[in-house]
């Protein structure tokens, strides 16, 4: 008789000989590929049967697909998951293997008891010892990756963790490694993450990915695909995943007993002291330990916290439809103290980790927050009047508007009787669901609580909410830019209005905060108002994206996603071209795919934003009449020319004519119902790609990316990032562009040339019919070329001024504020242009230099800017000098003496945002590197000030 583990138990001879291939080629991507095509030309069970023969068979001894056994990671196949053996028919193989397993399950509790008594090296070599004795597994990779997360600050037990990955050939398992730094990371986000696995395509590595996010499977197909996942790693991943589920007595899992299950419940009783891991920041530790608790599921403790909190704190909308009986009684005992909105939280609190039940003194905001989702579960959304206690609750718990059911935050808005729940309620819905109907409502509620309690004063508002919560005091902060105040009518009266609350907004936040970013976000966007004041109108003439509003999208929307992935890298961060896959990002879970994903998301905000974007020109300026008009109109009105009326009285003429304008006027249409679009479902012909499917497109991409990481490693903030994304997104979009101009040209090659047929031209005077063409086809090359012409990226595209116009846009801010001051300017203009938030620091040290000026100087007098070009240490230097007249009746000598006693004194104390005239923090920017020289220089009458600045380009 056969054994089923031999060549010949295949089937059929295409599938035999297949697998005999892999005996004389080994190789990894040789074997996947001819698993594959067993799997795709012979049938499923074939291809199960072959990775069957393959696990078991002698011959395949050294197979990268991996054995029961393994020293080293097996590379996991591609595709959908195959039940390759049924559930039954693990527990035969367990049974046949238990010593094997045996030996595994006590080491195990080796490395688990040093965990528990905190000796990380001892759990070290036994995890070494694990690998050796054929434990290669997701469960030595759990263990080795919570070791890890402890032992960072230690760089020996670091590099004896890598070695025994790399030595583990962990790049076979490299999703499934990523998953798990990821989600056991405090500096991710956790819901973006889980969110990623979930979209991600179904595979081995992200099915035992989501068994990470939910233990516990949902039906007997879910169960199937998690443990034939585990099985393709190792047969006790497989063993372990059984074991830990027998407690739930599921009936579609199949019981273990005997000796080695009495083992591993064994395991379920060791103790680990997880205040001593948490301790450095008890209120965020509660959300830390759930985050690293499927590492050790083996442990009891930490699978009934991680089952009991995972339950609630999740997206899922219908929590309670797929809950086990299990989970229900846990929840029931863990939360038996929670009956009203009162019993959650306290003022004086004690974190402590309570994994059998919840104790409102001792829980953490991470275990209010899931105390109050079951209150509102057990009382569908009522909160029985408990207005107060609700809203003083928003201070202590975290992420309600994401977990939070929509159904429950619809009732408690509803309910709303106290303004402050219904800002509170609109905002968590607004969190939840981002319609245009929950902003409408979001705006509603905001504007009416600013104009009765707040005399509409809506940073006065923002610092009311911050005060009952200072998360949903984040997110209006976050969504509070320029297009959702000025829809304020009530309490904003103009657009400039709503950009002045908006830089308001920012500097309160930040200062509330101490986050600088906040602050520097608040300066750049005044000086960016003022420079577009200066700089004039837009030209509508080339294709546009308003730069001041795309930028402040990126820093409103994604900027702090960005600062939080970019400070989770190791430091010092490395700029580097990081290859992508593009196409795959937006599911991808390292820290450069969730770099990678932003950028997509900020590329496809800039082409297709219906205010701001590339779309909002294509509907302006193309589709609302514009290119028919322009591009027709000329050309029709020849036939009423009385120069050409004996032209049109031959019919051949005419009828040509009347041809070639039905053909002409119909290229007109295409571009503007087809092609002319950002490419969708719905414009399938449009010529603007969102994503990223040529090489150019990804290396534009890649750099992009590689010079965010500069950026952030060279200012250790983001603040440049929005002007870096813009200019990038201008690179990226170019091909697009290029194409359009090909394209339309080439319509203009086809249908922009008439040519009169012989028959007409024997009826017509020569002369008659060639000045009729040539002036017709002078038009309508001119009408192609003009369309031509808008898809070239606009002058002031990019975020940029030459120094001559941020000196008059200083000295036209500083008016504003002195309104006597009204110096005769004398520029030079030479063309210094400053891209990207290089000319933010500029603007600020003009600043500086005029208002002084202002306050002290000539107010009629002569102000003047002279600007000269050096070198220094490889670099060019741009030296800009600003002189200034003295006030009548001021003496040189003295403000000689006053400058000179400033620049010496210290310049720590120097305001950063405020006091921007002050020299002490002209000196400041001197000292952060920003600028360089700064000096000053005195004749009888005037005041020289100058100062320097490297270029990097």
């Amino acid at each position: 008789m056969k054994s089923n583990t031999e060549i010949a138990s295949l089937a059929t001879a295409k599938a035999r000989n297949l697998v005999r291939g892999m005996i004389s080629n080994p190789d990894p991507a040789h074997v996947l590929r001819a698993l594959e095509k067993i799997r795709s030309k012979c049938s499923e069970a074939e291809f199960r049967q072959a990775l069957l023969v393959l696990r078991e068979s002698e011959i395949f001894r050294q197979s990268a697909i991996g054995r029961d056994f393994n020293r080293e990671f097996p590379r996991l196949v591609n595709g959908a998951v195959a039940s390759t053996i049924k559930p039954t028919d693990v527990l035969s193989k367990i049974g046949a293997k238990a010593s094997r397993l045996a030996e595994l399950v006590s080491i195990s509790g080796d490395i688990l008891r040093l965990i528990s008594a905190h000796d990380y090296s001892g759990a070290i070599k036994q995890c070494r010892k694990l690998f050796k004795n054929g434990g290669a597994s997701v469960a030595a990779l759990r263990y080795l990756h919570f070791i890890r997360n402890r032992v960072v600050s230690n760089q020996d037990l670091m590099q004896h963790v890598d070695e025994i990955l790399l030595d583990a050939s962990i790049e076979n398992v490299k999703y499934i490694a990523t998953v798990i730094r990821e989600l056991s990371s405090s500096k991710t986000d956790y819901f973006n993450i889980t969110n990623r696995i979930r979209k991600a395509d179904l595979s081995v590595s992200v099915t035992i990915a989501r068994t990470f996010i939910d233990p516990i499977p949902r039906s007997p197909v879910e169960f199937e695909a998690a443990l034939n996942s585990y099985y393709y790693v190792s047969l006790f991943d497989a063993f372990l995943y059984m074991a830990r589920l027998q407690q739930l007595q599921l009936s579609f899992s199949p019981g273990l007993n005997g000796s080695l299950f009495d083992r591993f419940l064994a395991l379920n009783e060791i103790q680990l002291d997880v205040t001593q891991l948490f301790k450095d920041d008890q209120l965020a530790a509660g959300l830390d330990l759930f985050r690293e608790s499927f590492l050790l599921p083996e442990l009891n403790a930490l699978f009934l916290y991680r089952t009991v909190h995972g339950a609630l704190f999740n997206t899922v909308e219908r929590k309670e439809d797929a809950r086990t009986t299990y989970e229900r009684r846990l929840l029931a005992n863990y939360f038996a103290a929670v009956n009203t909105i009162a019993d959650i939280g306290s003022e004086t609190v004690s974190p402590d980790f309570r994994t059998d039940r919840y104790v409102r003194t001792e829980a953490c905001h991470f275990q209010n927050s899931t105390a109050l989702i079951y209150l509102l579960e057990r009382q569908d959304g009522d909160i029985n009047h408990n207005e107060v206690d609700f809203v003083r609750l928003m201070s202590r718990t975290r992420d309600i508007g994401i977990i939070c059911p929509q159904q429950h935050l619809e009732n408690i808005k509803f309910n709303a009787q106290t303004a402050e729940l219904k800002i509170v309620a609109c905002a968590l819905s607004h969190i939840k669901q981002r319609s245009q109907l929950k902003e409408h409502e979001l705006r509603a509620v905001l504007q009416a609580a600013a104009a009765n309690q707040f005399s509409g004063k809506y940073t006065a508002l923002l610092n009311h909410v911050y005060a009952i919560s200072p998360a949903v005091a984040e997110h209006l902060v976050q969504f509070s830019d320029e297009t959702f105040l000025s829809k304020l009518f009530q309490i904003m009266g103009s657009p400039n209005a709503a950009i002045e609350e908006r830089a308001s907004i920012l500097e309160w936040y930040g200062n509330k905060t101490g986050d600088t970013g906040y602050l520097d976000r608040a300066k750049n966007l005044r000086i960016d108002v003022q420079i577009n004041k200066e700089r004039g109108t837009i030209d509508d003439s080339r294709i546009y994206v308003d730069p001041l509003k795309f930028t402040q999208w990126v820093s409103n929307q994604v900027l702090d996603q960005f600062a939080i992935l970019l400070e989770s890298l190791p430091k010092p961060i490395e700029p580097q071209l990081v290859p992508l896959a593009w196409d795959k990002v937006k599911t991808g879970v390292t820290t450069y795919e969730q770099l990678g994903s932003l950028i997509v998301q900020c590329y496809e905000e800039f082409c297709s934003n219906k205010v701001h974007g590339i779309s909002s020109y294509l509907g302006r300026r193309i589709r609302h009449g514009t290119l028919k008009n322009t591009s027709y109109n000329d050309v029709v009105k020849f036939q009423n020319d009385e120069r050409f009326a004996k032209l049109f009285e031959v019919h051949e003429f005419a009828s040509a004519y009347r041809d070639w304008l039905r053909n002409y006027e119909q290229v007109l249409d295409d571009l503007r119902d087809k092609y002319l679009y950002i490419h969708t479902k719905t414009k399938p012909d449009g010529l603007i790609f969102l994503d990223f499917p040529s090489s150019g497109k990804r290396l534009a991409a890649t750099h992009l990316l590689h010079d965010i990481l500069k950026s952030f490693a060279v200012n250790n903030s983001a603040v440049e990032l929005p002007y870096i994304i813009l200019e990038y997104c201008w690179r990226i979009v170019e091909e697009d562009l290029a194409a359009i101009r090909k394209f339309v040209m080439e319509k203009k090659a086809q249908y922009g040339v008439f040519r009169a047929p012989i028959a007409a031209s024997q009826k017509i005077r020569h002369r008659d019919l060639q000045d009729f063409s040539q002036e017709l086809n002078s038009v309508a090359v001119e009408r192609f070329r003009t369309i031509e012409l808008w898809f070239n990226k606009p002058s002031i595209a990019s975020p940029s001024a030459d120094i001559a116009l941020l000196f008059k846009a200083v000295v036209s801010e500083i008016k504003g504020q002195f309104p006597d001051f009204h110096p005769a300017l004398a520029v030079d203009d030479q063309g210094f242009m400053l891209n990207g938030g290089v000319y933010h620091v500029i603007y600020d040290a003009l600043f500086i230099l005029i208002y002084n000026a202002a306050q002290k100087g000539k107010a009629d007098g002569t102000l003047k800017m002279d600007l000269d070009l050096n070198e220094a240490d490889g670099k060019k230097l741009i030296n800009i000098r600003v002189e200034s007249e003295l006030m009548p009746g001021e003496e040189i000598s003295k403000v000689a003496h006053s400058i000179n006693a400033a620049l010496q004194e210290d310049c720590e104390d120097a305001l950063v945002i405020e006091g921007r005239s002050g020299i002490k923090k002209l000196r400041r920017m001197e000292q952060a590197g920003y600028i360089r020289n700064v000096s000053y220089t005195f004749s009888p009458r005037t005041v020289i000030a100058s100062f320097s600045f490297a270029l990097d380009y």
